[in-house]
């Protein structure tokens, strides 16, 4: 996390049960930083989107999901900067070199998604229309596939078991990270 600030977290989720939690939680669950509601959505593959916001100190460090009660399936999540913090990451050069992930509007990225993950064959992206290329790079961090001008599905089929990041560049140069699992 570039500064510290308060973010948006979105969850990919589907449950045929009402009211279920999920938190969000850091150093091993010793902190708790935010709490959301399940939906019913009407089946174990109907998925919805909730989130909440939440304020996280700068830094790197461990986050995780927990829950207390279960009943539902979560597909991913994801943490952009509120429109504030992105401000206030403006306001600081030495934050100008940081990634520029997080330097995108909460309307922007609540458009722009990547499933299924983990994936096995094909990657569907909502809201690629604004995509300009998708990179995705293994845990070494070497360019393993380069896409320009996305279409909605994308080809994994060829790549090794294992975990990449996605990078998603749109066309005003903005990005969006996403890692995720190839099985």
């Amino acid at each position: 996390i570039p500064t510290t600030g308060t973010y948006y977290v979105d969850y990919r989720v589907a449950s045929p049960n009402s009211n279920e939690t999920l938190r969000l939680e850091k150093d091993a669950g010793a902190t708790q930083l935010g709490t959301v509601t399940i939906p019913n959505t009407g089946g174990w593959q109907n998925w919805s989107d909730v989130s909440h916001t939440v304020s996280l100190p700068a830094g790197s460090y461990s986050i995780g999901i927990a829950t207390a009660t279960g009943g539902f399936n979560i597909n991913y999540f994801t943490i952009t900067a509120t429109p504030a913090t992105v401000a206030s990451q403006a306001a600081q050069p030495t934050l100008a070199t940081q990634s520029a992930v997080l330097a995108t509007s909460s309307a922007t990225d609540n458009t722009l998604s990547i499933s299924p993950n983990p994936v096995k064959n094909q990657l569907v992206i909502r809201g690629n229309q604004g995509v300009r290329q998708l990179t995705l790079f293994d845990v070494n961090g070497q360019e393993v596939m380069k896409v320009q001008n996305p279409d909605n599905i994308v080809s994994v089929s060829s790549l090794s078991p294992g975990v990449y990041v996605v990078v998603l560049t749109r066309v005003d140069g903005t990005q969006k990270k996403v890692k995720i699992l190839k099985q």
